[in-house]
């Protein structure tokens, strides 16, 4: 979650406003109270800067204590009701929001929302900038229907000031659209971000990387929504917009040439899919050869090609490439395994990064075994040579993948590979490769 800062800019701006429109007793006054909030803004400042790079170290006790002090001095300096008090509560809440003191919170918020809306309005871009971090405070905790109003809230307030074509109006349209998706109220979160990705897109003001993201989670919510088609329309416009700011050959266009492929291959356009998929499997080869994301690209390959060309050339191929896929698979995962066997050398957030690895490696090697074992099966029937069904081997295989994870949260998937694995194996005898055809494209 980040953690946003109240710019003394900002609020300055407020006070001159406020100074502006209640008007002064005369000069010497004036210099006295202006003298009073310079040095309060000092003060401020100092507090403010200190407990933001604080918490950059995520030192947020430490961050707090000296947000503590900022807020007081803005109460002092410039009363309860000044705008440097809402900018403080603001950037407490914040850091409360950081270490899940909910409660807490979501009284600062609160309180920050009613005092900048007093002295700014229901419609400044503060209060806006507010609301966009009390949605992310109840999204953090998983309250949809909160975050959802808190961004529709300051989407008003952003249009007020900004108008709908504005950077800062885009980017709380990408987080309605989120709140909105995990609701499952997928038409409306698709509306909203591509109203964003369409402001961010003509303004023109907002670098190549923000739009880039954008239309990813575009793409992303329309695979959400089973929308293939669409969705591999997105990741394709991304894919001219990475090449042109990141060359052709970056790994970035290599895994999102991947994801088009995929969603192509849903849509039942399979040739497009594979030519994806073969631009992908070359980036990672000069880029990456020994990585889990060659591996994969290799499987995914296999996988469509063997819906289409079961010629002996073609079978032989497939194989070459499955071997290497495995191989890579097998390689990883036992890396990925050692490195969870050795601990983890830097705390928490590590184990966390490897726990990843973990689960991610045995998730592919369990689908290459898979996709290994039908070719086997179907097309080279090795089993009845030698009496061992590879359908059968390959899931004894999964079973060892799933002790060698005894006493951690496995994957969900791997259970699925694992019944497909049995299906598979069970019916077998009953059918040809053609029955299955389902099974698989949902295993890509």
């Amino acid at each position: 979650m980040r953690c946003g800062w109240k710019r003394v800019a900002s609020v300055a701006w407020t006070i001159t406003t406020i100074a502006r429109t209640q008007g002064v007793e005369g000069e010497d006054g004036e210099e006295t109270k202006r003298s009073s909030n310079d040095r309060a803004t000092a003060k401020w400042r100092v507090f403010t800067d200190r407990a933001r790079e604080l918490c950059r170290q995520k030192k947020f006790e430490e961050a707090e204590g000296f947000l503590r002090k900022a807020l007081q001095e803005a109460q002092v300096g410039f009363g309860e009701k000044d705008g440097h008090v809402a900018a403080a509560k603001q950037n407490l809440a914040d850091v409360h929001r950081l270490q899940n003191k909910h409660e807490e919170a979501e009284k600062l918020y609160g309180e920050a929302l009613q005092l900048l809306v007093a002295a700014e309005g229901a419609d400044h871009p503060s209060v806006g900038a507010l609301l966009d971090h009390m949605g992310l405070f109840y999204a953090q905790q998983e309250k949809w229907i909160e975050a959802e109003n808190a961004y529709r809230k300051a989407l008003v307030a952003k249009k007020e000031s900004l108008g709908n074509q504005h950077q800062e109006y885009a980017a709380t349209l990408a987080l309605l659209a989120e709140a909105l998706a995990k609701q499952e109220k997928m038409e409306a979160a698709l509306a909203a971000m591509e109203e964003s990705v369409h402001v961010v897109d003509s303004t023109g003001l907002v670098s190549p990387v923000v739009l880039n993201k954008r239309m990813l989670k575009l793409a992303s919510l329309y695979v959400q929504a089973r929308k293939w088609g669409e969705a591999a329309n997105w990741h394709a416009r991304s894919i001219q917009e990475l090449e042109l700011n990141l060359g052709n050959s970056h790994p970035q266009v290599a895994l999102v040439c991947e994801d088009v492929g995929v969603e192509l291959a849903h849509s039942g356009q399979r040739d497009s899919a594979i030519r994806y998929l073969k631009k992908a499997a070359k980036i990672w080869e000069e880029a990456a050869s020994e990585s889990i994301q060659r591996g994969r690209v290799l499987r995914r390959l296999v996988m469509l090609r063997l819906f289409s060309d079961t010629s002996p050339s073609s079978l032989d191929s497939c194989l070459k490439d499955l071997q290497t896929s495995l191989a890579i698979a097998k390689k990883v995962w036992t890396k990925t395994l050692n490195d969870w066997k050795s601990g983890p050398a830097n705390g928490q957030e590590v184990s966390k990064v490897v726990r990843y690895s973990l689960h991610k490696s045995a998730e592919e090697l369990s689908r290459t075994l898979l996709v290994h074992g039908v070719l086997l099966h179907f097309y080279k029937n090795p089993h009845e040579e030698k009496g061992t069904d590879p359908l059968y081997t390959c899931t004894e295989t999964i079973e060892d993948l799933k002790s060698c994870l005894s006493g951690q949260e496995l994957p969900v998937v791997m259970s699925q590979l694992e019944a497909s694995c049995s299906r598979l194996h069970n019916e077998a005898s009953q059918g040809s490769f053609d029955a299955f055809r389902a099974t698989i494209i949902n295993m890509l």
